[in-house]
């Protein structure tokens, strides 16, 4: 494997990263290992904020799809609610009726004992 070099230059408006290098190179070998570090770690957190992105996009599609699912369900809910309402206002109508001829067949036939016919 050759070994590949690379090399830059700093600008006059880098002074502070100069600066900031040179102080760093006492910690390595020379400036061109602290810049390699520099850019090795660089890479490593790019690499990890890529993955970070890669996981917040696939939970927000989940997120989404579990949202949808919960709004379908939701609305299955109110429709049930709403049958199960409408079947019950029903019967409510259907006893009362009932009711009601009963009480009429009962006034009749109290009436009726007395002879009073009224049909």
């Amino acid at each position: 494997m050759t070994k590949k070099q690379y090399s830059f230059r700093l600008k006059d408006s880098d002074d502070s990263l100069g600066a900031f290098l040179q102080n760093l190179s006492g910690k390595f070998k020379n400036e061109s290992e602290a810049i390699r570090q520099m850019l090795l770690y660089a890479h490593k957190h790019l690499l990890a904020e890529q993955e970070e992105q890669k996981q917040i996009i696939q939970m927000q599609r989940d997120l989404k799809r579990i949202k949808e699912q919960q709004d379908k369900h939701h609305l299955e809910l109110l429709k049930t609610l709403h049958n199960f309402s409408l079947y019950k206002n029903e019967g409510l109508e259907n006893k009362k009726q009932k009711d009601d001829r009963i009480a009429q067949d009962t006034a009749n036939a109290l009436l009726s004992g007395f002879g009073i016919n009224l049909e």
